[in-house]
């Protein structure tokens, strides 16, 4: 339908017993139970019969009765004024009680008083156009909701933000708060023990959908009220929950689905029977269906339904429905031409209150004007109308304005009904000028918008092609450094294994063609070349597999807590024969129990290629000194050799030598400059004597 009825955004039924009487206090021994026998008495008065002006006195008793030391109750008494004060309309009153809670509840963290009170303030606040406070409650509600960790504090306040752009009909943001709001109801109900029942979370859903009505989107809508309808079950017909059938009926309404739209209205007809808002429902639901009529322009089924909505609503003696549908039935009667029905209709309902409904009431005057222009009393339509253009601010009302000035000017003087026709003519002929220039523009804003669409196009698919072009180029490179660690690979495996294997493969052949030309020691001296160079061949497919790994993806660091001396031992172990061939003896300073935290793999692999350069360097027999030590969060280990010595210049110039990159030579240094880099270890080279060279693993 083209306009949402306001009531239905605010219809909330209720059971009403008037007469609640005040407790006698004198039954009571303690001052707290005075207290709480007087708070239950006022939130009855405010929630149950609805006595405000009563409640008034009652809750400024209960503010007297308090402590001054009990914030919190203060705080609540505040609290019952100030909505008192707004329900009977008393504002200025309103604001001081609502803010007084506001305060009060913020000082003790009350954050459930607090935004409640908040909430009421932005209503007020709203009510007087004072649009300055209106921003500073919402912003400390979103404040309360955004700063909160407790999820049931920041459910209240952004329900209660999504409740002020519902007022405002900033459907939008409601329906972003309001799903926010929901999904933390959701969590509390997971999370918070207190809170077990999940009828508020129908409730949740219905509202959701009611905001989807709001701005067309009825399918969505109906998806919301089947989940909230799962939740509230019968309890729709005999609770206070009836608006859930209202929105189902509007939805299908929206849809142009007036028969599944009657389902909902039976399900109310027959459910609610016996209930005392069976008419107000009954009511409402009829004035629906006379709306979705009239917006059709089918004048008979809407006056049929106008007239059920209207006799309904005599039945329920209430001021909405009565208002509702006299609006209705003066808007029919006005487009069957029965202008004084129509006045009767709506002048009746003007008598009633439409503070909180002013789009309402000025539709309701400018039809009336209508009215009355029909029947040519244009000094009447001239005051209602007047009374509708000071509420609206768009052109449409000053050119209304201008045609009732116009059509006074005619009845009153018809010396000028030939200019007025002149008037028309030249209005009438820069209407279709308007319509041709508009066309004109509209048709080169299609083609501007055509151009930037293509442009657009092109340059996505232009993007596309830089960013496929990229994509290319990267594989590529990956592809020429994969040939470049395979050319690599080979020429290591060629070049550094092809060796000890050929000379493993000589010794063994000699052995086997003339075992006897060889004498004993002969046999011990080739057993020892041959162990030797199985050694140098174990030592270098080692090297040749952890570099091939650092090379690849694959390579992948555990580090964990690492013992140093078993470490170092079996580096040293390893490289026995090596130091025995050389007779090179060690000298060690490990403290036991010395550790650090990297990959004990990759360490045995750097101290084992370091120590063997080490044994290579030094001198026959030789002393090779190692440490260990714990400085500054780090473990270092040294060790020294005699020998040429060799500096971390000449360390950095190897490393950094692209021609020594691309060779087959020093792979165990290059192994362990790249697996220090990868495992966060620095190696330092220094001569600290002359024909010294000492090696410092900073772990």
């Amino acid at each position: 339908m083209k306009r949402i009825i306001w009531f239905l955004l605010l219809f909330t039924v209720v059971t009403q017993t008037r007469g609640q009487v005040a407790p006698d206090l004198s039954t009571y021994k303690t001052l707290n139970e005075k207290v709480d026998a007087w708070r239950t008495y006022c939130n009855k008065l405010l929630t149950e019969t609805f006595e405000y002006r009563k409640l008034i006195g009652e809750a400024k008793k209960g503010l007297l009765l308090v402590p001054d030391d009990s914030i919190a109750k203060k705080a609540m008494f505040n609290l019952f004024a100030g909505c008192a004060y707004e329900n009977t309309n008393q504002l200025d009153s309103a604001v001081f009680f609502l803010k007084r809670a506001a305060e009060l509840s913020q000082k003790i963290n009350k954050t459930s008083y607090e935004i409640t009170a908040l909430s009421r303030l932005n209503y007020v606040y709203g009510y007087l156009r004072n649009t300055v406070m209106v921003n500073n409650t919402v912003k400390r509600m979103t404040e309360i909701g955004n700063k909160s960790t407790d999820v049931t504090t920041k459910q209240l306040a952004m329900d209660a933000v999504a409740k002020y752009y519902t007022d405002i009909n900033d459907y939008q943001k409601a329906i972003e708060y309001t799903i926010i709001a929901t999904d933390l109801y959701k969590e509390a109900l997971r999370t918070d023990t207190l809170i077990t029942s999940t009828i508020n979370l129908g409730y949740d859903y219905s509202n959701l959908a009611n905001l989807f009505n709001q701005i067309g989107q009825h399918a969505k809508a109906i998806d919301y009220l089947e989940q909230a309808r799962a939740i509230i079950g019968d309890r729709a017909l005999t609770g206070n929950e009836e608006t859930l059938y209202l929105y189902f009926l509007q939805s299908y309404l929206g849809l142009n689905q007036p028969d599944s739209a009657q389902y909902y209205y039976h399900l109310m007809y027959k459910g609610m029977t016996g209930r005392d808002t069976l008419f107000y429902m009954l009511s409402t639901a009829n004035y629906l269906y006379g709306q979705y009529y009239l917006d059709k322009n089918n004048i008979d089924s809407a006056y049929y339904y106008g007239k059920k909505s209207k006799a309904l609503a005599l039945k329920a003696e209430e001021v909405s429905t009565t208002t509702q549908s006299g609006e209705l039935m003066g808007t029919i009667y006005y487009h069957q031409g029965k202008y004084d029905e129509a006045l009767q209709e709506l002048k009746t309902i003007l008598n009633y209150s439409f503070d909180f409904h002013k789009e309402s009431y000025a539709d309701i005057h400018k039809i009336i004007a209508d009215c009355y222009a029909k029947q040519m009393r244009w000094d009447s339509a001239y005051v209602h109308y007047k009374m509708y253009s000071e509420m609206s601010d768009t052109l449409m009302h000053a050119a209304a304005n201008k045609n009732f000035a116009e059509a006074e000017a005619r009845y009153q003087n018809k010396e000028k009904q030939q200019e007025i026709i002149s008037k028309n003519l030249k209005l009438s002929v820069a209407q279709k000028e308007k319509v041709w220039l508009i066309s004109g523009i509209a048709l080169l804003t299609l083609s501007g918008v055509l151009l930037f669409v293509n442009f657009r196009n092109k340059k996505k698919l232009a993007g596309l092609l830089l960013e496929k072009n990229r994509s290319l180029e990267q594989l590529n490179t990956r592809l020429n450094e994969a040939n470049q660690t395979k050319t690599k690979l080979f020429g290591i495996i060629s070049h550094d294994l092809r060796s000890p294997i050929s000379q493993v493969y000589q010794f063994l052949k000699l052995q086997q063609l003339n075992p006897d030309a060889l004498t004993p020691e002969q046999k011990s001296v080739l057993s020892e070349k041959i162990q030797t160079a199985t050694g140098s061949l174990l030592e270098t497919m080692e090297d040749l597999l952890i570099w091939s790994k650092t090379q690849m993806n694959a390579f992948h660091i555990d580090i964990q807590e690492v013992e140093i001396v078993p470490v170092i031992q079996a580096c040293q172990n390893l490289l026995q024969l090596n130091s025995e061939a050389r007779n090179i003896s060690y000298q060690t300073d490990l403290p036991e129990n010395i550790t650090a935290k990297t990959d004990s793999y990759y360490l045995q692999t750097i101290i084992r290629n370091l120590l063997q350069n080490a044994i290579k360097a030094s001198p026959q027999n030789g002393i090779i000194n190692i440490n260990a030590s714990q400085q500054q969060n780090r473990t270092i280990i040294s060790i020294q050799n005699r020998g040429a010595a060799y500096t971390q210049k000449e360390y950095e110039a190897f490393i950094q030598d692209p021609e020594s990159a691309k060779s087959f030579n020093g792979l165990g240094l290059r192994l362990v400059h790249e697996l220090s880099q990868k495992t966060g270890i620095t190696i330092t080279f220094s001569a600290p004597e002359p024909d010294t060279t000492q090696v410092t693993i900073s772990v």
